[in-house]
């Protein structure tokens, strides 16, 4: 008798710690604290998609942007431009300019790099003749083909 009570408290009790342990679960997702230390985790490792550091320069480029003066549209595509260069180089890439890193990246297989590659252009000559005029419009696209590139070469690592 005294054994079948202990058998049943044992069970009973393996029955309610596996049921705390879901409702313990189920309230730590509904929390979002396990994504936030896998977050901090990723931060900590730097595996994260897109680090702070980074976060703050799109930030900076987007103010540019938005503002309403040319030389701003300027200074965010040279801006865009150097934190694209900065990623590669930080990878390994290995070239004096972009059009040596395109030519490496296109013998690793990486495919569509001609819009990419038409917006590297377009900020060189922008960085040449700094006289150039600029719209918002074409600013924008020229930074989206960056922010785009940086992200898609971002999460290969990932």
């Amino acid at each position: 008798m005294l054994l079948k009570i202990y058998f049943f408290l044992k069970y009973f009790s393996l029955i309610g710690s596996l049921i705390l342990l879901v409702i313990l679960i189920s309230y730590f997702r509904k929390l979002k604290i396990f994504q936030e230390w896998r977050e901090s985790f990723k931060e900590k490792m730097g595996i994260g998609p897109l680090p702070k550091a980074k976060n703050k320069k799109w930030l900076k480029v987007e103010k540019l942007l938005s503002e309403e003066f040319s030389s701003s549209f300027k200074l965010a595509i040279i801006q865009a431009r150097e934190i694209v260069l900065e990623a590669l180089r930080s990878l390994g890439y290995k070239g004096e300019n972009f059009k040596e890193i395109i030519s490496e990246l296109k013998d690793q297989g990486f495919q569509n790099l001609d819009i990419f590659e038409e917006a590297v252009n377009f900020a060189d000559k922008l960085i040449e003749n700094p006289k150039l005029e600029v719209t918002q419009l074409e600013a924008k696209r020229i930074v989206f083909i960056f922010k785009k590139f940086y992200h898609d070469l971002l999460s290969l690592i990932v």
